[in-house]
């Protein structure tokens, strides 16, 4: 266990998996978006924290993603 501030040891070893979303998900999941006046791209975060809110009845979910050197607003708001 780590104490607070403490770094954890490098790995070299690590999870990466891509999955493609089908064209009428991301019909879908833009028409809502454009309903809330956002961009797909948050709508899809929106809904990843809707499904983890349900899957663990929590509602102090932390969902984070990496926007450093986004230098442009449409840069800050595209997932990782």
């Amino acid at each position: 266990m780590l104490s607070h501030g403490a770094l954890a040891e490098p790995t070299a070893a690590y999870k990466r998996q891509a999955a493609g979303i089908p064209q009428e998900t991301l019909d879908c999941l833009t028409a809502t978006a454009r309903l809330a006046r956002t961009n797909w791209s948050t709508g899809l975060i929106a809904a990843v924290v809707a499904y983890l809110n349900r899957m663990t009845g929590r509602d102090d979910i932390l969902f984070s993603l990496p926007v450093a050197n986004r230098a442009t607003a449409m840069a800050k708001q595209t997932p990782a």
